[in-house]
């Protein structure tokens, strides 16, 4: 008898393509991840609430067009979200700024912060 695993389903929550959310896609595919992209909060939740991805990783870069927290917030108030790991892409800033306090995005549920340029 042979078991088999699922490949691991990770949901990208990017408003526009660009070279970051390029990047993560191509990192899945190498991966063998399963892989959606959601580019509203509505797409995200109703897509998370089909698919129940293990990992989603959202753009917290701009909140030009969407609010990051939130969208962790409602997802985090589902049911199966108990086992997600829910990463924020957040800027780096520059040397001469003031660090970025990671506390609101761990309140809002985020496990992880990944700095980006």
């Amino acid at each position: 008898m042979r078991l088999t695993q699922d490949p691991i389903q990770v949901l990208l929550i990017f408003a526009e393509e660009d070279n970051q959310s390029d990047g993560f896609w191509w990192a899945c595919d190498r991966a063998g991840y399963r892989c959606n992209i959601a580019r509203t909060p509505e797409s995200a939740l109703e897509c998370f609430l089909d698919k129940h991805q293990e990992i989603i990783v959202i753009d917290h870069r701009s909140s030009r067009y969407f609010d990051a927290e939130a969208i962790c917030r409602s997802i985090r108030a589902t049911k199966p979200s108990e086992h997600t790991v829910i990463l924020a892409v957040v800027p780096r800033t520059p040397a001469d700024q003031e660090e970025i306090s990671v506390l609101p995005l761990l309140n809002a549920g985020f496990d992880r912060v990944l700095l980006f340029f």
